[in-house]
């Protein structure tokens, strides 16, 4: 089994039993590891060590009781598996900055200042509208500076983006991540952030850099990748900026690279490798019709175990955006392996026979 089946296991059994006992010993137990080794896979894999990663989802998981529920704070503790008041508390406060008590009492001030928070993203239109051309191109990089960090969290994980930020990040940025990382729940990151930015004498071009991490951040919390956090940003811009916005990021050269590199690139076979067989010699209607159903990750995860001809026979099928979003997927996969490949091709094998029984390819 890979590591990643492996770690998909254990992180569902991690959910499902939140208020029972887990510790290291039971997760080792459970995948049939040592502890030792358990241990040093897990932090390879999550970016932290199994009882940080627990505590958090405690934590985490406490704040829906919060919110939609009166219970008492101890009763919230206990149901989400601690096992006294005070360990919870400090925990809450250490991800989240405030007591469990009033993160209550900011979410209810929250839900009746929704109506002012959309005034406020009005107001800041306004400024950022006072922003000169030249500034604008400037802010280009910040979309870079995102998407790079959502790609590497999709990579590596959450906890792995603090790394990646360098002396010249701001402390806005820095706080954002940090806050993310330490596992702040969207509402009040948002809220934060927001504050974070009202209380500031900000230049436009300083507001804009702030709204577009504010944004990026978000994104990247709610698991949105790089592609998907290019088009949302570009579009703080205005329509008068795509055309410099696709010549930045030099769409169309780097697609056509990517492609050409894809298409070279080593095929993964093996014997386990049905999706070749299925799919060979079906025509382009049905192929299209094939794409539109599958996944577009497990697609491209399935297509490096498949040969060059018919590789190019998907990207033939892909509108020019979906060309791009298919060659940014395959630069998202670092690390692949056969096990991977195999149960991407079993997933698309099932919508083909699907279709197939139901008449919709031939």
């Amino acid at each position: 089994m890979s590591k990643q089946l492996i770690m998909n296991k254990t992180l569902t059994f991690v959910e499902n039993n939140l208020s029972e006992t887990l510790d290291l010993e039971v997760l080792s137990r459970y995948n049939h590891y040592s502890k030792f080794h358990f241990h040093r896979l897990f932090a390879s894999e999550i970016g932290t060590s199994i009882i940080k990663y627990i505590r958090l989802r405690r934590v985490v998981r406490s704040t829906s009781m919060l919110q939609s529920t009166d219970i008492s704070i101890t009763e919230v503790a206990l149901i989400s598996g601690f096992t006294n008041i005070d360990t919870y508390i400090r925990s809450f406060k250490r991800y989240y900055g405030i007591t469990p008590i009033e993160y209550r009492k900011l979410k209810q001030q929250l839900d009746d200042g929704k109506e002012k928070e959309c005034t406020k993203m009005l107001n800041y239109f306004e400024t950022i509208k006072l922003c000169k051309e030249e500034e604008k191109v400037e802010g280009f990089q910040f979309i870079e500076k995102m998407m790079s960090l959502s790609k590497h969290a999709h990579r590596y994980g959450l906890f792995s983006l603090e790394e990646q930020l360098g002396n010249e990040d701001s402390l806005y940025l820095k706080k954002a991540v940090e806050l993310m990382v330490d596992g702040t729940d969207i509402q009040t990151l948002k809220k934060i952030l927001i504050n974070l930015i009202e209380a500031s004498e900000l230049t436009p071009v300083e507001l804009f850099e702030r709204v577009l991490y504010l944004e990026g951040v978000l994104l990247i919390h709610q698991g949105h990748y790089p592609w998907e956090i290019k088009e949302l940003l570009s579009s703080y811009f205005g329509e008068t900026y795509m055309e410099k916005i696709a010549a930045h990021f030099d769409i169309q050269k780097n697609v056509k690279e990517s492609v050409e590199k894809y298409l070279d690139s080593e095929v993964y076979l093996s014997n386990s490798l049905r999706l070749e067989n299925e799919i060979k010699g079906i025509d382009k209607r049905s192929l299209q019709r094939l794409i539109r159903e599958c996944d577009e990750i497990a697609l491209a995860i399935a297509s490096l175990g498949l040969t060059k001809e018919i590789r190019k026979d998907i990207i033939d099928c892909l509108s020019d955006r979906n060309v791009l979003i298919f060659m940014e997927i395959i630069d998202l996969i670092e690390k692949i392996n056969l096990p991977s490949i195999v149960d991407s091709q079993n997933a698309i094998i099932n919508v083909v026979r699907k279709l197939r029984e139901e008449n919709e390819i031939k």
